[in-house]
């Protein structure tokens, strides 16, 4: 939360309750979100659900996956998109 605080942004956690469809993304940065992961080791995909934080950072009008476990950054994060995947991620 330091380094949000020495950017000027702050965290705002989201209720889960409440339906993303509520959040005004001209005002948002960015988010990070707590979702599910497969877990493995090598190449072998173990039978346990884990749970990995990934970033979801808005440069330019656009948002962009810093998930650390992708081979690169994704570009292909619309609004609707981002509504989406908070819903999934905080059910």
């Amino acid at each position: 939360m330091a380094a949000l605080q020495r950017k000027g942004c702050e965290a705002i956690w989201f209720d889960k309750r409440k339906s993303p469809e509520c959040l005004q993304l001209n005002h948002i940065r960015g988010f990070i979100l707590n979702v599910p992961s497969d877990y493995r080791l090598g190449f072998v995909l173990l039978p346990l659900r884990k749970r990995h934080w990934i970033a979801i950072r808005k440069i330019a009008g656009l948002y962009y996956n810093l998930d650390s476990k992708l081979d690169c950054t994704k570009c292909d994060w619309s609004g609707i998109r981002i509504k989406t995947l908070s819903s999934r991620a905080i059910r």
